[in-house]
């Protein structure tokens, strides 16, 4: 899930730091953009291992089927992430971490990071 894309072509973006900037730059196209202030969770190039939690009496189908609508994922591997408390199987970005934060925990769902996350729900994207 950490793949972002060029708002023009579509292509893959890839971030790099330049002197004192952060710049994004397309693969495919000549789109760029570039800012000094680069301590936003859109910016961060961090990969991070997501682990989803239930509050209360542990995992049920109910909420293996409520975590799998909302990630897009199948039921079976939702009981299972609840269950055996293994991280999702895929990297998630900052922002796609925000989001996932922003749909579980009003649903009741702890979700923890590896790394260790270092922004919250009300920082810009």
């Amino acid at each position: 899930m950490t793949d972002s894309v060029c708002p023009q072509c579509g292509g893959q973006i890839v971030p790099s730091k330049s002197g004192g900037s952060f710049v994004l730059t397309c693969t495919k196209c000549p789109w760029s953009v570039a800012t000094t202030d680069y301590d936003r969770p859109g910016f961060d190039t961090s990969n991070y291992q997501v682990y989803i939690a239930t509050t209360g009496e542990g995992p049920s189908a109910k909420a293996a089927a409520q975590l799998a609508v909302q990630l897009g994922i199948n039921a079976r591997e939702a009981l299972e992430v609840l269950k055996e408390k293994r991280p999702l199987s895929e990297t998630f970005s900052a922002v796609e971490v925000i989001r996932a934060m922003e749909s579980l925990t009003p649903l009741g769902f702890l979700v923890s990071t590896v790394p260790s996350f270092p922004w919250s729900v009300e920082d810009e994207a």
